[in-house]
């Protein structure tokens, strides 16, 4: 399990540097809710 949350945050840094506007705005929206 510890695995799996890993690779969905590593999936999300990388998309975050690929892409900052788009999967950025998506994090704070995740954050906030």
């Amino acid at each position: 399990m510890a695995y799996l949350l890993g690779m969905d945050y590593h999936d999300k840094i990388t998309a975050i540097r690929r892409y900052p506007y788009i999967y950025g705005s998506n994090l704070l929206i995740q954050f906030i809710l």
